[in-house]
């Protein structure tokens, strides 16, 4: 497939998955965001759910949080709530379940279809613990990263339109610099935001997601997101977030050039 196909990856084919042995991918989140579900934060009421994805996912540790809000110059507290983190022993895939939202993160991302199958399995196991009806928000999180040695042949890596100032004479003086856009996607008033760059030794831009490392590095953070109200139906879930992770895939691969794919295995 020749390279013009990839002009515009919003609306062009979905390019077919290459595995890459090496890839430089450090973390893959999706998460649905519903109503608040009160019952959720009960621990007389998660036993169920836990039973339900147990075989997967064995480990349960509880975590409160507690929110602020600002109201009249003034800082209030939020109740306290209890998120439930489940994880498989060896700790590489992590299931979130709050009063408002479901998410499934993992570090040891194999392929599109597994991720989809197990976000559909706990998604189903919500519908069938505390069928929420509605969902608010849907979305689907990629982050890759290059250190050295890759990072000094980033040049031919990636686009010319993503490296930008990177690509100048004087781009090796970049101590900072990170590009961030939101495009419209042609499905459900869909979204994409593409955050691309360099980042120094020890920081971040998202200290929730992207972790501080000890040298300079390039990210590629592709979020791809549905913010309209919907349906909350697993099935529908399941096509959707699919349609979302193949549109991250295309604009991945939009960005990168096949030295990229030959660089990290593929």
């Amino acid at each position: 497939m020749t390279e013009a196909v990839w002009d515009n990856p919003l609306t062009g084919p979905i390019p077919g998955e290459v595995n890459l042995s090496r890839a430089p991918l450090e973390l893959v989140v999706a998460q649905v965001r519903f109503p608040l579900i009160a019952s959720i934060g009960n621990a007389d009421f998660i036993g169920p759910f836990q039973e339900a994805i147990r075989s997967q996912y064995p480990v349960l540790r509880a975590e409160e949080t507690r929110e602020f809000a600002f109201a009249q110059s003034q800082l209030l507290p939020s109740k306290e709530t209890t998120l439930w983190r489940f994880h498989d022993v060896a700790d590489f895939w992590r299931v979130t379940l709050a009063p408002t939202f479901l998410a499934l993160e993992t570090r040891k991302y194999s392929d599109r279809s597994d991720f989809i199958s197990r976000f559909h399995f706990l998604s189903s196991a919500v519908a069938a613990h505390f069928s929420p009806t509605v969902r608010d928000r849907l979305g689907i999180r990629y982050l890759d990263r290059i250190v050295s040695p890759e990072l000094e042949d980033l040049p031919l890596l990636v686009r010319t339109e993503v490296l930008g100032v990177l690509g100048t004479q004087f781009g090796f003086s970049a101590h900072h610099a990170v590009s961030d856009s939101v495009f419209n996607l042609p499905m459900e008033n869909g979204r994409l935001r593409s955050r691309w760059g360099t980042l120094p030794q020890g920081v971040t831009i998202d200290p929730a997601s992207i972790l501080p490392v000890e040298h300079a590095s390039w990210i590629l953070d592709i979020d791809a997101f549905i913010p309209e109200q919907g349906q909350f139906e697993p099935e529908s879930l399941r096509r959707d977030l699919l349609a979302l992770a193949e549109r991250s895939y295309a604009f991945f691969r939009w960005a990168i050039s096949p030295d990229f794919l030959s660089r990290f295995g593929g």
